[in-house]
């Protein structure tokens, strides 16, 4: 069964929005039309469509919660990048010459 109130829920969650009314703004909806979906408990395919295009993850995901492969990989992103948003200047220039050796070693020692 389609549950409109998880749709809205993972659409949020997808996007980034705290709110109904920040999802309805990202959508460029007036902030009553989320709520109106969730009473009738049907979100039109043409949102749900564009929230998965625009952020790359599947209709599985929006519609029933699947967790597929970009979902996995996405969340991955999403703590990786936190934990470096965390690093001083000084770290990420430690991690970028990190980096750099990595991938020269990567490339054969052809360098960067």
């Amino acid at each position: 069964m389609i549950d409109a109130a998880q749709i809205v829920l993972r659409m949020r969650s997808t996007v980034g929005a705290e709110t109904e009314k920040g999802l309805a703004k990202v959508l460029g909806l007036g902030h009553s039309t989320i709520s109106a979906w969730k009473a009738r408990n049907s979100v039109p395919l043409e949102y749900l469509v564009r929230v998965a295009r625009d952020r790359n993850v599947s209709m599985d995901w929006l519609v029933f919660g699947i967790v597929g492969e970009r979902e996995s990989r996405g969340r991955s992103y999403d703590e990786a990048t936190a934990k470096v948003r965390r690093f001083t200047q000084a770290e990420h220039s430690t991690i970028a010459e990190a980096l750099r050796e990595i991938a020269s070693v990567l490339d054969g020692g052809a360098g960067c």
